[in-house]
C-alpha cells in the first residue's frame, strides 16, 4: 500500500517542487534509503523511496522528452532502456552480494537458496537479509550521494 501510495501521490509531490524535483527527489530517496535501515519505519521508508523514485522518474522523462540528441521518436524509449538496463545491473549486484555473505559463512549458494526461501525466517535467515540490505542500501545511499554531488559541482562549474 505505501508504495501504491507514493506513486498516486508523487504527481502532486512534483508539481508543487517543480525545477527542484531533481534536488528534492534526490534528498528524498536518500532519506528514504536511511529510514530503511531503521527497522520501526520501514514502511515510511518505502512510502517515501516511492514517491521521490517515482518524482525523480517524472524529472528524469522530461529531461529525456527534450533531448535534440535523440529521434522524438526515441527518447522515451532510451529513458526506459537505460533504466531496465540499470535495474538488471543492479539485481546482479544484490545477488552477488548475497553469495558472497552466504559464501563468507561456509556456506554453499544452495544453502542461500534454502535460507532465503523459507516461509517462516529463522535467525539465520533474518541475518543474512539484514546485512544483505544494509550492505545493498549502503551502495545505493553511495551512488545517491556520488550523482548529487556531481550533479552540483556541475551546476556550480556552468
Amino acid at each position: 500500500m505505501p508504495y501504491v501510495l507514493g506513486i498516486v501521490i508523487a504527481p502532486i509531490i512534483g508539481g508543487l517542487v517543480g525545477k527542484r524535483s531533481k534536488k528534492i527527489s534526490l534528498i528524498g530517496m536518500t532519506v528514504g534509503l536511511i529510514l530503511v535501515l531503521i527497522t520501526p519505519f520501514f514502511t515510511s521508508s518505502v512510502l517515501i523511496l516511492s514517491t521521490f523514485k517515482s518524482v525523480f522518474n517524472g524529472w528524469l522523462t522530461e529531461i529525456y522528452r527534450h533531448q535534440d540528441e535523440l529521434p522524438k521518436d526515441k527518447r522515451i524509449w532510451v529513458k526506459y532502456t537505460i533504466q531496465s538496463m540499470g535495474s538488471i545491473a543492479h539485481q546482479f549486484v544484490l545477488m552477488i552480494i548475497g553469495s558472497l555473505l552466504v559464501m563468507g559463512n561456509q556456506s554453499s549458494v544452495k544453502t542461500f537458496f534454502a535460507v532465503t526461501s523459507q516461509k517462516i525466517p529463522t535467525v539465520e535467515s533474518r541475518t543474512l537479509m539484514t546485512n544483505w540490505n544494509g550492505i545493498a542500501t549502503g551502495i545505493l545511499l553511495i551512488g545517491l550521494i556520488v550523482y548529487g554531488l556531481g550533479s552540483a559541482i556541475k551546476i556550480n562549474v556552468k
